[in-house]
């Protein structure tokens, strides 16, 4: 997806050396630091972003990742990667572990952060933390537009009239499928319309036979949706709620599928649901991509609250779209 479509920039000449001088600034603000060294040469020829050493002698790595990953996949692989550097600098330092720190432009969900602390970062440095410890810097827009702060950001969250407090407030299960229906259609239309148009629900085709939960037309002129209309036939997207209490299978991406064709609604459909998808569905989406070009995306609970998130903090809700679409296809 490009700039005009919405997806978190950086600014019209600004460059990831850019955004690197600037945190390199802001470091001893953040970690109190005692020497840093840039693009340090690991053993193997490992290079993380910098090797930090804090004043009271503790060792740190620090990884900047531009644009900010927004899905669980991507996490996992950033998280991947610091711990690789930690074990590679432990070999050659006689097994001190150094903390792992990863820094990204963007706001990351309080969901993202504990998934990461989970897989061994030890520290998480987002844009607003960034503004917040070097006001003075000329931070991009990415982090200096700041509209929501950790703390307003938390309280929303136990809001229960706030699209993620009745997010939140629903329980998995068949008793409350329409208020999930109804929520999730409610969060797409507050993150992605515009540039798409408002959500309509539970459009049935002609003979009857199909309804489709959620269904949002794709008449954007540039930019991103643009690009999905052209490349993969989005002229409508096809939004599929499932409020299960596990993950959704082969059965509902082969529900899904057969809403999609060329002649109707294009060959783009979304499943939200409440977790991660089981392996059937997964190869059932690789399977109807190659076969039959339907592209089909799902998105779950934390994906429903990023969104939210970037569209709180002036950043582009789309991005997490795309991020599942270049995960989708660079996984084959």
């Amino acid at each position: 997806m490009s700039a005009a479509g919405g997806i978190e920039r950086l600014g019209e000449n600004f460059t990831e050396r850019d955004f690197s001088l600037l945190v390199q600034q802001a470091l001893p603000e953040i970690l109190d630091t005692a020497s840093i060294e840039r693009e340090p040469r690991l053993k193997g020829g490992a290079r993380p972003d910098f090797l930090v050493v804090r004043s009271d002698g503790t060792p740190a790595i620090v990884e900047l990742k531009i644009p900010t990953p927004m899905t669980g996949a991507r996490l996992e692989r950033v998280a991947a990667q610091l711990r690789s550097y930690g074990e590679t600098f432990a070999e050659s330092s006689g097994g001190r572990a150094p903390q792992l720190i990863l820094v990204v432009s963007g706001t990351l969900t309080l969901e993202h952060v504990a998934q990461l602390r989970k897989a061994g970062v030890d520290r998480v440095v987002d844009g607003p933390t960034l503004r917040d410890a070097a006001p003075y810097l000329p931070w991009p827009p990415a982090v200096r537009e700041r509209h929501v702060s950790s703390g307003p950001r938390a309280d929303k969250r136990s809001d229960g009239g706030s699209l993620e407090g009745r997010l939140a407030s629903i329980a998995p299960g068949k008793p409350e499928w329409p208020a999930y229906q109804r929520v999730v259609r409610d969060i797409l239309a507050e993150t992605i319309s515009p540039p798409l148009e408002q959500p309509l629900d539970e459009h049935r085709n002609q003979s009857g036979v199909n309804r489709r939960d959620i269904i949002l037309a794709n008449y954007a002129e540039s930019g991103g949706w643009k690009f999905l209309r052209d490349h993969y036939e989005a002229h409508y997207v096809v939004v599929d709620a499932k409020n299960y209490k596990g993950g959704v299978k082969k059965k509902d991406v082969l529900q899904i599928a057969n809403y999609l064709s060329a002649h109707g609604a294009g060959l783009f459909g979304i499943i939200v649901c409440r977790t991660a998808e089981h392996r059937s569905a997964e190869i059932t989406r690789r399977e109807q991509w190659v076969i039959h070009r339907k592209l089909i995306l799902v998105l779950d609970d934390d994906d429903l609250r990023t969104m939210l998130t970037l569209s709180a903090t002036g950043q582009d809700p789309s991005t997490v779209i795309r991020q599942k679409v270049e995960d989708f296809r660079l996984g084959f």
